[in-house]
């Protein structure tokens, strides 16, 4: 660690009047898994589109020190950045491997897409099982690891989730955080994560941010915020 691969500075968004992200600095460096934790409409979200260029921003991303602001999504994708998104947004009327081939609409190479679709079928064992049967008759945990595996098509260097854990049962949110740790250790990809449950992210986070009303309010090492009572009262539960 210690290359910050991902700067982030002044970064603000407006919808019409309202700013939801007002100023926000943090950066992620190469090998990390960074969380973002705030309460619901704190502007997470807002800030992966900004990132991903779905939403116009104000501000600076720097992304292996070369200015990306402003750059269609298309472009941030094949530079290395790729998001899985909140609500998983799979396609219900195509297949498990229409969808996962959906995520490669960058990829040119035939032989990194099948060797991406392996790649799912190895980390999700059910997806193999159900490559022919529609996305939209998995179950939610199905269609979370869809979603993964979908973002892994592109193999890249960021891998962004914004709410994995939305909508999953518990023991199925153990498994899927035990994955993203597993696809930063194990495929070396640094990992930006996005999560309301924060006691579950900062446990296996390196770092951390806290975002509150679209501003950063208080940042440090994830094991430091989990032991912080204002963190602990805010976001843990007092726990």
């Amino acid at each position: 660690m210690g290359n910050k691969i991902l700067e982030v500075s002044g970064l603000s968004v407006h919808y019409g009047m309202i700013k939801a992200v007002r100023g926000v600095d943090f950066y992620v460096e190469q090998g990390e898994i960074v969380s973002l934790i705030g309460a619901n409409g704190a502007g997470k979200s807002t800030i992966m589109n900004a990132i991903m260029g779905v939403v116009p921003m104000e501000g600076s991303v720097q992304w292996q020190g070369e200015e990306i602001a402003g750059w269609k999504p298309e472009r941030v994708v094949k530079s290395g950045i790729t998001l899985c998104p909140e609500g998983r947004l799979i396609f219900p009327e195509l297949t498990v491997e229409q969808n996962l081939r959906i995520g490669a609409y960058t990829v040119k190479d035939e032989a990194q897409i099948t060797r991406g679709i392996e790649r799912a079928y190895t980390l999700f064992p059910r997806l193999r099982e159900r490559k022919d049967q529609m996305g939209g008759t998995l179950s939610g945990g199905e269609q979370q690891m869809l979603a993964i595996g979908r973002a892994l098509m592109t193999e890249p260097k960021l891998l962004m989730f914004d709410e994995p854990s939305m909508g999953l049962a518990p023991l199925v949110v153990r498994d899927i955080f035990s994955l993203i740790r597993e696809i930063r250790d194990e495929m070396h990809m640094t990992i930006l994560l996005v999560e309301q449950n924060a006691k579950q992210a900062l446990k296996m986070a390196d770092r951390g941010y806290i975002l509150e009303t679209g501003e950063i309010t208080m940042t440090d090492k994830a094991s430091v915020l989990l032991e912080s009572d204002q963190v602990r009262a805010a976001y843990l539960g007092g726990l």
